[in-house]
């Protein structure tokens, strides 16, 4: 919520008046990564007070904001990075990360067996104009426990075509009496480049996990998908409140997914745009990437087929349309091994928007020669101006001796033209790493 909405403007006057005491006192440098704005304890502790807007008796409770930097600052596992590319006004380009990590457990897997999952919300300004860019955390949410089990993850971060920053969670399994559901929340000023994040209240969008957002017509949706229940096409809403900071979910259809159960695992899927007001939506099966076309308007769907134009793996992918060339994107595990395994992480690019088989250039950003060793998986994808495609995913290397200890999360950067003419290569990738999991001892 803008400040000069805000309700309670006389406690949000005084916030911002002890803005450069707070920057003096607070986590310094080397805990945060920098020396940007920040998100005010103050707001936090206010928003948490306040508790989540329209959130059912039966969904699973919300996670708490924190910008404890120094309780957060060691990751033991993390996974399910998210990207969004925001222009910053000097004509560089701030790339917003998410991913959701663990710092209870050393040793101990991204989630489960006693992990509590968090995630992590941190941007890093012209990352590639460095080699070693600074990346300044920003905001956690922390699981409430309750019932024991609780966990908050995969996040995402999209640009909204009003330049405001969607933020997003899922809440744990739904292995109780409540459902597991996406809350969200806005930043009004993403690339701010002094001052404070203006954060806003989290809201509760719908049940299930909200995949990757996308423009349409100036107005963000998404799929939300239920698991083993629907995949709800949804447009998100902004119009409940005359400053637009009222988040909502409007169903506009169930896609469905008519194949054999055995293919369902997870859907973790995305959706693009393509002409005539029609949709192409992506999902993860037991046998790989399986897609679907819609009717004008996305609210009648057809016939669902396998996608066959590289292998795939049962693990997310993504597919994106880029907002400059209006050329789809994919980034898939392209395993010659079966779908089990998450190798050889690959950028496919259609020219006729996503249409089977017409995907026929590619470049693999991780090759893994065979021996199962480096996996690189849950890709996110982001563009911007200057022509370059961004894919961020979870990194690892069992050799002994590998970078980043062995793991991290990774942003490569490619420039689109040269994956269109069939010349990238991966002398053309330049990749950062945001996160690496400290070893235990």
């Amino acid at each position: 919520m803008k400040a000069d909405m805000n309700p309670d403007f006389p406690l949000r006057v005084l916030a911002l008046a002890l803005v450069a005491l707070w920057i003096g006192t607070g986590p310094s440098t080397a805990e945060t990564g920098g020396s940007g704005p920040r998100v005010l304890p103050e707001v936090v502790e206010r928003w948490n007070s306040m508790g989540v807007v329209q959130r059912p008796a039966n969904a699973e409770a919300a996670s708490r904001y924190s910008v404890d930097h120094e309780a957060h600052r060691i990751a033991y596992n993390f996974q399910a990075p998210g990207i969004a590319a925001v222009p910053l006004p000097d004509g560089r380009v701030r790339l917003w990360l998410s991913w959701y990590q663990q710092n209870n457990k050393p040793g101990g897997g991204a989630i489960g067996g006693g992990s509590i999952a968090h995630t992590v919300y941190a941007y890093s300004d012209d990352p590639f104009g460095t080699a070693k860019p600074v990346w300044t955390p920003v905001l956690y949410a922390e699981p409430v426990i309750a019932l024991g089990g609780e966990t908050a993850s995969d996040p995402e971060v999209a640009l909204l075509p009003d330049g405001r920053l969607l933020g997003s969670y899922i809440t744990s399994g739904p292995g109780r009496d409540r459902k597991r559901s996406t809350y969200a929340f806005l930043i009004a000023n993403p690339a701010a480049t002094n001052g404070v994040f203006q954060l806003g209240r989290q809201h509760w969008l719908e049940y299930g996990v909200l995949s990757q957002p996308f423009e349409v017509k100036g107005e963000p949706h998404a799929v939300i998908d239920e698991w083993s229940v629907a995949r709800r096409f949804c447009r998100l809403d902004f119009s409940a409140t005359p400053e637009r900071d009222a988040l909502r979910a409007v169903r506009l259809s169930d896609i469905p997914w008519p194949g054999p159960k055995s293919l369902t695992s997870f859907f973790e899927g995305s959706m693009h745009v393509v002409s005539g007001d029609r949709y192409r939506a992506y999902r993860r099966t037991t046998n790989g990437v399986y897609t679907t076309l819609s009717e004008t308007g996305g609210r009648v769907w057809g016939t669902e087929e396998k996608w066959n134009d590289f292998p795939s793996s049962e693990s997310r992918s993504a597919f994106a349309r880029s907002p400059y060339s209006g050329r789809i994107i994919g980034a898939v595990n392209c395993s010659t091994d079966g779908p089990r395994y998450r190798t050889n992480l690959t950028l496919a690019m259609s020219e006729e928007e996503g249409a089977p088989g017409s995907f026929r250039r590619s470049l693999n950003l991780e090759p893994d020669d065979g021996k199962r060793s480096v996996a690189a998986q849950y890709p996110r994808l982001a563009f911007d101006r200057a022509g370059y495609v961004y894919c961020v995913y979870r990194w690892s290397d069992k050799r002994p001796g590998a970078p980043h200890h062995g793991a991290a999360i990774v942003v490569a950067r490619v420039r689109e033209d040269l994956l269109a003419a069939g010349k990238a290569t991966l002398a053309d990738v330049d990749k950062r790493a945001a996160c690496e999991i400290t070893p235990s001892k």
